[in-house]
């Protein structure tokens, strides 16, 4: 099967790049911002894909990428702001 080399490194490093910012565009100002959403893409990314490739699954970048949603959807979902708390925020 296929070995963790830098060029799937990099593979998984762009699918959680391009993660991130579909999730960004998705969930707008509610929750962690254009950074948050692409660092935790691309954590999110590597950290499955770093584990399929060691128990040689086959299509680690297809899991990668949909793990890495599925990590991106858990942080934001606790992240969540609504406008009204922004609003009356006392500082």
């Amino acid at each position: 099967m296929e070995n963790l080399t830098p060029v799937n490194l990099y593979f998984l490093f762009s699918i959680g790049l391009v993660v991130g910012y579909a999730v960004d565009l998705v969930m707008g100002k509610r929750a962690l911002g254009t950074i948050g959403n692409l660092i935790s893409g691309v954590i999110g990314s590597l950290l499955i894909g770093a584990v399929t490739f060691i128990f040689d699954v086959v299509g680690p970048l297809v899991y990668a990428a949909i793990g890495s949603m599925l990590f991106l959807f858990l942080i934001n979902l606790f992240s969540i702001h609504s406008d009204e708390e922004e609003t009356h925020a006392v500082g």
